[in-house]
């Protein structure tokens, strides 16, 4: 096993003005966003959030990075991207150590 980071962007599934956003749609917005920053791989996982008070659908698109913190900048373009497009008030950006190994 290799030291890594673990990164994870949480998004909404509803824009800041209150309208729903696709699977398709966040699906794209991801892709786009990866592939412009060089990350070939990452899982998407959907799920519940709260914001504000709020419930509502949610995705978490995670990425492994090794060695550790090789993706900071990239990841936080990555944010920042989902941001804009999918017109988020907000998304989290999360890093954590982690070991990983490709089988």
């Amino acid at each position: 096993m290799k030291h890594a980071t673990v990164y994870r962007v949480y998004v909404g599934l509803t824009t800041q003005d209150g309208v729903d956003i696709s699977a398709e749609e966040a699906g794209t917005a991801t892709l786009t966003a990866l592939s412009e920053v060089g990350v070939k791989g990452a899982t998407i996982l959907k799920g519940l959030g709260v914001w504000e008070g709020n419930v509502e659908e949610c995705f978490v698109v995670e990425v492994v990075a090794s060695p550790p913190a090789s993706l900071s900048g990239e990841m936080h373009s990555v944010a920042l991207r989902l941001k804009r497009d999918l017109n988020q008030a907000a998304v989290l950006l999360t890093s954590a150590p982690a070991q990983s190994e490709v089988v």
